[in-house]
């Protein structure tokens, strides 16, 4: 009976403090589970620049930074270089395509050299210095005028991968042709899962007595970038798109 009685007059007297820590123990565990959705998450720029998505890796390697932001002026912009700055110090680089026409992406890459912990929130600012492009042409543009555009991003830290959030797919017909035939082939490049406007798109075919006209093209607003392969012999002509060092290839089949 008595220590029956001490162990209510025990549960009487420090009720007040275990409620309190059931109740921290709670509003822990919920701030944990939904910090993410609480913390608001994206990037954005000032007037001129947009920032269509953004995300950070790392590793014991180092800590990688990519941003995809958009041309909002009516001209091209050169040589894009952005310069990020966090409480895990700052970073700089320069955006490819180094020509970004008007509505067109660019990514930046910044790398940081110390390893920040995965699920980690990071916030910091941003810097992006360029030239005005009136005439698109890289001689202008060194006599242009500079223009800069102030930012910010708030994201958290995931996985850190070798590459960059660009992927490109290249399509062309998988039934026969025929030599001087020509052959429509297109490529798709997408950011951060997005539709890429305004980058170079390279192909190459592996034979030289294959034409690929225009070679060089620029992608559209839906990411596309078309060319016509001119087959010369009869074989298999492998055809590849290259942006940002990036590559996807794809295999046309020619008959006589």
């Amino acid at each position: 009976m008595l220590r029956l009685q001490s162990a209510v007059e025990f549960l009487f007297t420090y009720s007040w403090a275990l409620l309190i820590i059931g109740i921290l123990a709670v509003f822990i565990l919920f701030f944990v589970s939904v910090s993410r959705a609480v913390v608001p998450t994206g990037c954005s720029f000032t007037s001129g620049l947009g920032c269509a998505g953004m995300s950070i890796g790392s590793n014991a390697l180092g800590t990688r930074i990519n941003i995809v932001a958009t041309n909002g002026q009516d001209y091209t912009l050169d040589n894009p270089f952005v310069v990020i700055g966090t409480a895990y110090g700052t970073a700089s680089a320069f955006c490819a395509p180094t020509n970004v026409v008007q509505g067109g992406s660019m990514l930046c890459t910044v790398s940081l050299n110390n390893q920040i912990k995965t699920g980690t929130h990071v916030y910091g600012n941003m810097s992006m210095s360029m030239s005005t492009c009136l005439s698109g042409t890289p001689i202008n543009c060194q006599r242009s005028e500079q223009l800069t555009s102030i930012g910010n991003f708030s994201e958290y830290v995931g996985g850190y991968t070798g590459g960059i959030p660009v992927s490109v797919a290249l399509y062309a017909p998988q039934s026969q042709t025929h030599v001087g035939t020509p052959v429509r082939i297109t490529a798709n490049v997408r950011m951060f899962g997005q539709s890429a406007r305004g980058l170079e798109v390279i192909f190459t075919s592996n034979t030289d007595s294959d034409v690929i006209s225009p070679f060089v093209v620029v992608t559209d607003a839906y990411g596309n970038a078309t060319a016509f392969l001119m087959p010369g012999v009869a074989g298999d002509v492998e055809i590849t798109a290259n942006v940002i060092d990036i590559t996807s290839s794809n295999t046309v089949h020619v008959e006589t």
